[in-house]
């Protein structure tokens, strides 16, 4: 039975060739684009970083009000000021800040 509809099935595909190319084309490209998307998925969630401890990481931001530029809206990281000093240097508004407390 499953041979007699097999046969059916590849003579009705030789008797219209346009359709059959159809066919093949739509699910190439459907089998391409889940292919796709699961490889980006498994590397992006699914996978663990590796990163030891990657639990750990974090996404620091800066934020400047006074230029009107806003960082990503992620939770929020304060720094400390010895730390920003350290890393950025000393500028006018943190002396005149720290002279006023």
């Amino acid at each position: 039975m499953l041979g007699m509809d097999l046969r059916y099935t590849a003579r009705m595909l030789r008797r219209a060739p346009l359709f059959t190319i159809s066919v093949v084309v739509t699910l190439a490209l459907g089998i391409g684009a889940t292919t796709a998307i699961f490889s980006v998925v498994n590397a992006v969630i699914l996978r663990p970083l590796p990163f030891d401890q990657s639990q750990r990481l974090v996404w620091i931001a800066e934020r400047n009000d006074r230029l009107g530029l806003r960082g990503p809206d992620r939770p929020r990281i304060v720094v400390p000021d010895r730390l920003h000093r350290e890393v950025h240097g000393d500028d006018e508004d943190d002396r005149e800040r720290r002279e006023r407390e």
